[in-house]
């Protein structure tokens, strides 16, 4: 995240005359909390976040397949030093995603109230030059869009499935069923199976690995398509 000298409170009072003020950077990375790791599938790895906007952004990252979703994302990937006003500073988005189509894109994660202040526009503005300048560009993500239905609530609803175990013997026959290229109902998938329930619930689970697919931004349920990815 962005150093808090820079973006919460006054710089440190540190002279530009001053070699401090060039050799030791304002960086409050070390004073923002981490809140937990969060396994991902799409990394094979964890991930950390600081806050649950943060938390909710990676797990659509995670699960969303689409024209342009992602193939990889880092959480605190890199920080970049900057001066402003003969201070030097650190600043470190939240995320790093890179897509489909190879391109890169770091992201921050804001509230819309916070994003909509003055104060964070004349910040906003700066930091973006900063990774233009270092040939980067850097994306606003806001809550509202994170939040935004109904895939906020079918990517929560998808994390059920998260401890499901796939073995070949379940997703085979789901394999099968689908065929090459076609897409079918989750109702009709789970009809093939004796335990329907468990049988949607797998399903869910391969969409979470991206093994197959659907369309987020309609309500999920028992007529959602399904295909493979």
């Amino acid at each position: 995240m962005p150093t808090k000298s820079f973006y919460k409170h006054r710089p440190l009072q540190t002279k530009a005359s001053s070699p401090k003020a060039f050799k030791h950077p304002v960086d409050v990375n070390k004073h923002r909390r981490v809140v937990g790791d969060l396994p991902n599938y799409t990394n094979s790895n964890t991930q950390p976040f600081h806050s649950l906007n943060e938390h909710d952004w990676l797990l659509i990252l995670d699960v969303e397949v689409n024209e342009f979703h992602a193939t990889a994302f880092h959480a605190q990937p890199e920080t970049f030093p900057f001066r402003r006003n003969g201070i030097a500073y650190r600043y470190t988005p939240d995320i790093r995603t890179t897509f489909q189509q190879g391109w890169t894109v770091f992201q921050e994660v804001k509230p819309d109230e916070h994003a909509a202040s003055q104060e964070f526009e004349e910040r906003w503005e700066y930091c973006t030059e900063v990774l233009a300048d270092a040939g980067h560009e850097l994306e606003l993500i806001l809550v509202s869009d994170i939040r935004r239905e109904p895939r906020y609530t079918n990517v929560m609803t998808l994390q059920r499935a998260r401890h499901i175990m796939l073995v070949p013997e379940i997703t085979l026959p789901i394999d099968d069923v689908l065929g090459d290229g076609g897409q079918l109902p989750i109702g009709r998938i789970s009809a093939a199976f004796q335990n329907r329930i468990f049988a949607r619930q797998v399903i869910w689970a391969l969409i979470l690995r991206k093994h197959l697919t659907i369309d987020l931004n309609e309500p999920l349920s028992e007529d959602s398509l399904v295909r493979k990815v």
